[in-house]
């Protein structure tokens, strides 16, 4: 017989999907689920949401080679864009259309699942043009010029600037070697140890993107040390292994934030009982305000905390923050709208009252 969390962790699990699938269709997530291990919408929001960089200030870092001589036509876009960076605006439209209309964690192509490059190496690549984005339009236009960088919670690292046309670009291992010399302490932790395979051993960049688009990820080699993936690498299925590492810390939030709302002495149930509701069914939903515990009964939610209201983080924050960040919450603005009288599983209108959650203890 299935007890009171068990039967809790189920809801929440399946309020998870549904909820990564209110934002996949919100954002309009390409999502065929044409292979089916590996359909879940939960594994397609995470995906583009890890991708997706969050709008807010950071410190730009040039590398040693970016410094050399450049088309003075990619003059103005480069400052424009470490402009963005340093101001905190949305960067979103200068990276590659894949990230919303071409990759899809479950499609049949093996090397469109996600950004291998990404995947792999933990690099991001932006268009620098100088035209503006039509209105209307997300992404701005192809570039022939691409910025290659790694962008950090306070820092972009800028490690070069290529041509779209340059061969086996995305997985030149040239863009690693710029960044070690670059900035070798940051590069340091991902350190695997030493080699004495001489030069003409390692792996070139045809043979590294081979790999990946064989599930296959390799480490690369710069004089006598051995660097991982800065990205944390790509699974057999040619997904990124940094997704289903995020996806499991989730899940795992999830199911100690069921027993801690089914626990008997705990905030919810005490509330609930306040307000004369001795029997509470509890699920999770997405509120103007966020991630929060809804009980329909009620009609009442209570919304999780959020990092930057915290004096330290825990995992309700972390669950929250990873999941449903601020800027999904203002996607998702039009749902809620429309969702007052007649509100989905998953999205609670204005009109539900909500709460804060204690984080005391």
């Amino acid at each position: 017989m299935i007890d009171a969390k068990e039967e809790l962790i189920n809801e929440f699990m399946g309020n998870l999907e549904g909820i990564a699938s209110d934002l996949v269709a919100c954002f309009g997530l390409k999502h065929r689920k044409e292979i089916a291990n590996l359909s879940d919408s939960l594994f397609r929001w995470m995906d583009f949401r890890l991708r997706y960089i969050d709008p807010k200030p950071r410190t730009v870092y040039v590398s040693k080679k970016l410094n050399r001589l450049l088309p003075t036509t990619i003059d103005r876009p480069l400052r424009n864009l470490f402009h963005m960076f340093q101001e905190g605006y949305d960067v979103n439209r200068y990276q590659g259309k894949g990230l919303i209309l071409h990759h899809d964690t479950s499609g049949k192509t093996r090397y469109n699942r996600t950004d291998l490059l990404w995947a792999d190496w933990g690099i991001f690549h932006f268009h620098l043009t100088t035209k503006s984005i039509p209105k209307g339009r997300f992404f701005c236009e192809p570039s022939d010029w691409l910025l290659f960088a790694m962008v950090g919670e306070d820092f972009t690292a800028c490690i070069d600037v290529r041509s779209h046309k340059e061969k086996n670009l995305f997985s030149n291992p040239d863009l690693i070697r710029i960044a070690v010399d670059s900035w070798p302490d940051m590069m340091d932790k991902f350190k695997m140890g030493r080699t004495i395979a001489a030069p003409e051993t390692t792996l070139t960049a045809e043979e590294y993107g081979k790999l990946r688009k064989g599930g296959v990820m390799a480490p690369v080699c710069i004089g006598e040390d051995v660097y991982m993936g800065p990205g944390m690498g790509i699974s057999t299925a040619s997904t990124s292994s940094k997704v289903t590492d995020f996806m499991d810390n989730i899940v795992e939030s999830t199911r100690v934030l069921a027993g801690l709302v089914c626990d008997p002495d705990g905030q919810f149930v005490r509330d609930a009982g306040q307000l004369g509701c001795n029997a509470p069914r509890f699920r999770l939903c997405v509120t103007p305000q966020g991630l929060a515990i809804y009980e329909s009964t009620l009609d009442k939610a209570w919304v999780l905390p959020r990092r930057k209201d915290l004096p330290e983080s825990n995992y309700l924050a972390d669950l929250h923050d990873t999941l449903v960040p601020e800027w999904a919450v203002k996607q998702l603005k039009d749902i809620f709208e429309s969702s007052l009288n007649d509100r989905s599983e998953n999205v609670c209108g204005k009109g539900c009252p909500t709460t804060s959650l204690d984080t005391d203890g």
